[in-house]
């Protein structure tokens, strides 16, 4: 809505809407104060240094983080917002991971993609104490003290994610080094729901089957 003097038909819409998500995301804030905010948007391209045991990979990598608090507790929260409710069909929470070994591969669980990309951005950041957090702002309207950290199963809050980030960075390292392998081709993922929004389907021609 920058640069515009007057706010007419649609865009008088998209303003309500997006004021009312400011105003959930600062209720449900209000509920953590006291807590310092960090940074938002911020973006870093660094040199992640993968390994198998035996070998090293340098694999440059950039990251934009939507959100980093500290809370009074010196924990580190990295935050990542999303525009989606935080359910999926069926009514398995998008906040819930399995384990952390269903994050990764074709038959990855129904919440891998968002549990994925916080819990890749706590090991990019690397601090003391982090806590994955996942704003699914639609749904902060309904429900302002809605739970937002990473759950691993139902019942066990990723507040310290430190705790799993050696095993989340060994199958993140593996996955990396399969990635570049040239005697391991690139092949369409047998489950066609993956594809569906990918941006890479055009690549393996899955939009032409």
């Amino acid at each position: 809505l920058m640069n515009v003097d007057t706010v007419t038909g649609y865009l008088c819409l998209v303003e309500e809407i997006l004021l009312t998500y400011v105003n959930d995301v600062l209720k449900h804030d209000k509920m953590l104060c006291p807590f310092e905010y960090i940074a938002s948007e911020k973006r870093e391209t660094m040199v992640y240094s993968a390994s198998n045991g035996s070998s090293r990979k340098e694999v440059q990598i950039m990251a934009i983080y939507d959100r980093i608090d500290r809370l009074s507790d010196g924990t580190l929260r990295i935050v990542d917002y999303k525009t989606g409710r935080s359910t999926k069909a069926g009514g398995n929470s998008k906040l819930s991971v399995p384990a952390i070994c269903e994050i990764f591969g074709e038959k990855a669980s129904d919440c891998a993609d968002e549990a994925f990309q916080v819990m890749l951005y706590c090991l990019l950041y690397n601090d003391a104490k982090m806590s994955p957090n996942l704003y699914f702002v639609r749904d902060f309207h309904k429900n302002p003290s809605l739970n937002t950290v990473l759950m691993l199963g139902a019942n066990q809050p990723m507040d310290n994610f430190n705790l799993y980030m050696k095993e989340f960075k060994e199958a993140f390292d593996r996955l990396l080094f399969e990635i570049f392998d040239p005697n391991i081709s690139f092949k369409q993922c047998d489950d066609e729901r993956h594809c569906t929004y990918c941006p890479f389907k055009g690549i393996c021609k899955r939009d032409s089957n």
